[in-house]
C-alpha cells in the first residue's frame, strides 16, 4: 500500500475523472443490469464491456429521481449504486458547468446527503474472504483474495490503473508460482487515453464482449486479463476497434491474438456487433506485421500465406430492447465451417457456438425483480485445434470463450428479487449436458475414418454425456458501503458424473463470501 500512496501523491492537483474499468465479478453489475433492462441506464452498452466507472456514474447522475417513475425500493437501489460510484460522481459534478445538467446531478448527489466537495484523489483495496464446501469431493476450504489498488487520472482523458491480486488458493491448472505461502499477480495494470471519438488502452485489463448472463462466447467474463493494446474509433452509434494481445506461452511457443470489431447502436435500443479474431504462434514467432493492419481480413491473409498457420474465429452479437422492459440478446460464434467435401478431413463437423437469452424486468408487475432465461450451445471441438496446440483458444490454461468449454448445451432460468435496496435474493435452476473431451484435451478425429460417400454424423453432445440438473439460491446483502456478504447454496443432481456411464450422484454445494472494501481519499486544499 505504501507504493500506491507514493504513486498517487505524485499526481498534480486537478479535477479527476476515472476511466477505471469495472471488474466482471463486481457486485454492482447485477444492479446495473436491472436498470439497463428497465430502460434507465440504456446508454451503457453490454456488448462492449467492461464498463468504465465514469460511464456508469454519468448514467446514474442523469436519472431524475423526482419524476415518480421509481419506487422507494428502486430509489434505494440507485442510492446504493451512487455510494459505490460517489468518487466519480463528485468529480463529474465539479467538472461540469452550466445550470440544467449540473442541477440534475446535484439533485442526485443530494439524495446521498452530499454535494460538492474538494478535489480528491483515491487509493484503496478490497478483500474477498470465502468458505466453500463440496459434498462429492468431501472437502471444505477457506480462501482469501486481497487487492490493493490505485487509480491515477487526469481530466477524463488519461487514466493509469494498478490492481494487484494476492490470494492463497489457486486452481489446479494455475500457471503461476507460490511465494511465502501465497500467490500474486497484477490483475490490472494499464494506461488508458479516452475521448468521445478515440480510445487507446495499453497494458493488462479484462475484455468482455456480449450480453450473455452465464458467460460469453468470444471474450467471456471467465477469461483472465490480457496484456494488450486496444484502439477504439467512433462514438456510441458506430464504433470500430482493434487490438493485439500477447497470450501466455505454451511450452516454448509464443502466442498472439489479433482482432477487430465493428459495433452498431441504433437509438440505444438495437445493438449489433461483428468481430474477427486470429490466434497464431510458434517457437520463433513474433508479432506478424500483416495482422497489425486493422482493416485486413484475417482469414484471407491466412489463406494466402501457405506457411502461416492460425486459428480464425468470427462472432456476431445482438442486444435488443423492447417496450415493457424486455431484452433479447445473443451470440453466434463460428470457429470452423466446412464448405467442401473432397476428402475425409472435410467431414469434420462444424465448430459453432450459440447463446440466446431473454430478460424481463418487473415481470408480472413485480417491482425490483428480473427474470432471465438463457440457452447456450457450444459444439464439439470448438476452441480446439488439431495440429498446433498453441492455437487452442486458451489463456493461462483458462478458456478465453465460454467458461465450460465445448461439447455442451445449457438451459438456465433465474429470478432475482430485491427484498430491499441492500438485499437481493436470486433463485436459479438449470440443466447442463456436456460430452467427453475439453479444449485443453485431444482433438477428436473420428470423422477421418469415413469416406466422403459414407459421410459422417455424430450425436450432440458427443460421447458419454454428463447431465447436471441444478437448483439453487443466492443471497446478496450489502449493509454498508464497506462491504457485503454473499451466500450461495446449490444442489446438483448428476447422471454419468465425469462422463462415466452409470455414475450418478448428488452434490450439495455451499459458498459463503465476505467482500470488504476500503478507500482513502486525499483532498486538495482548493475548492
Amino acid at each position: 500500500m505504501k507504493l500506491n500512496t507514493v504513486l498517487l501523491l505524485t499526481l498534480f492537483s486537478c479535477p479527476l475523472f476515472s476511466q477505471e474499468t469495472l471488474l466482471p465479478y463486481h457486485w454492482a453489475n447485477s444492479y446495473i443490469d436491472y436498470f439497463i433492462v428497465r430502460g434507465d441506464l440504456n446508454k451503457l452498452n453490454k456488448l462492449n464491456r467492461p464498463f468504465s466507472r465514469t460511464a456508469i456514474a454519468k448514467s446514474l447522475l442523469k436519472l431524475d429521481l423526482e419524476n415518480g417513475s421509481f419506487s422507494a425500493k428502486e430509489k434505494g437501489m440507485i442510492k446504493t449504486l451512487l455510494r459505490e460510484f460517489e468518487f466519480e460522481s463528485k468529480q463529474l459534478i465539479k467538472g461540469k458547468s452550466g445550470s440544467g445538467w449540473l442541477n440534475l446531478m446535484n439533485k442526485a448527489m443530494s439524495f446521498l446527503g452530499k454535494g460538492k466537495d474538494k478535489t480528491s484523489f483515491k487509493v484503496g483495496a478490497y478483500t474477498i474472504l470465502g468458505y466453500n464446501s463440496f459434498q462429492l469431493s468431501d472437502s471444505s476450504f477457506s480462501t482469501f483474495q486481497l487487492n490493493p489498488k490505485a487509480t491515477l487520472s487526469w481530466q477524463n482523458l488519461l487514466t493509469l490503473q494498478l490492481n494487484i491480486r494476492i490470494f492463497n488458493k489457486a486452481p489446479q491448472n494455475y500457471i503461476g508460482k507460490k511465494f511465502a505461502g501465497v500467490y500474486a499477480y497484477s490483475e490490472q495494470s494499464y494506461i488508458n487515453l479516452n475521448t468521445d471519438w478515440f480510445g487507446l488502452k495499453f497494458g493488462r485489463d479484462y475484455m468482455q464482449f456480449g450480453a450473455g448472463q452465464t458467460g460469453q462466447l468470444l471474450f467471456s467474463d471467465n477469461s483472465q486479463p490480457f496484456d494488450m493494446y486496444h484502439f477504439r474509433i467512433g462514438k456510441s452509434a458506430v464504433q470500430f476497434s482493434f487490438w493485439g494481445i500477447q497470450l501466455d506461452a505454451i511450452s516454448t511457443a509464443k502466442r498472439y491474438l489479433n482482432g477487430h470489431r465493428l459495433s452498431l447502436n441504433i437509438s440505444d435500443r438495437y445493438r449489433f456487433a461483428v468481430s474477427e479474431v486470429i490466434l497464431y504462434g510458434g517457437e520463433n514467432q513474433n508479432w506478424d506485421v500483416g495482422l497489425l493492419n486493422p482493416l485486413i481480413f484475417y482469414y484471407g491473409y491466412n489463406l494466402n500465406n501457405s506457411n502461416f498457420d492460425a486459428n480464425t474465429l468470427y462472432n456476431f452479437e445482438w442486444d435488443i430492447y423492447f417496450q415493457n422492459n424486455f431484452e433479447i440478446y445473443g451470440e453466434f460464434l463460428v470457429d470452423d465451417l466446412q464448405v467442401e467435401e473432397k476428402e475425409p478431413g472435410d467431414l469434420e463437423p462444424n465448430e459453432l457456438g450459440l447463446i440466446m437469452g431473454l430478460k424481463w424486468g418487473l415481470p408480472f408487475g413485480l417491482t425490483a425483480s428480473l427474470l432471465n432465461v438463457e440457452y447456450v450451445q457450444v459444439r464439439n471441438r470448438t476452441y480446439n485445434v488439431q495440429i498446433n496446440p498453441w492455437e487452442k483458444y486458451l489463456h493461462r490454461n483458462e478458456v478465453i470463450g465460454y467458461a465450460l468449454g465445448n461439447n455442451l448445451e445449457r438451459y438456465f432460468l433465474e429470478y432475482s428479487w430485491w427484498a430491499n435496496p441492500e438485499l437481493k435474493i436470486a433463485f436459479n435452476s438449470g440443466l447442463i449436458r456436456q460430452g467427453i473431451g475439453s479444449v485443453q484435451g485431444e482433438f477428436n478425429t473420428d470423422y477421418k475414418n469415413y469416406t466422403i460417400k459414407q459421410g459422417y454424423d455424430e450425436p450432440f453432445p458427443f460421447g458419454t454425456v454428463e447431465s447436471d440438473f441444478h437448483t439453487g439460491i443466492n443471497i446478496f446483502y450489502r449493509p454498508s458501503h464497506f462491504g457485503h456478504i454473499e451466500l450461495e447454496i446449490a444442489n446438483h443432481s448428476y447422471k454419468n458424473y465425469r462422463n462415466i456411464k452409470g455414475n450418478n450422484d448428488n452434490d450439495l454445494q455451499v459458498r459463503l463470501n465476505l467482500w470488504l472494501q476500503w478507500d482513502y481519499i486525499f483532498e486538495n486544499s482548493k475548492e
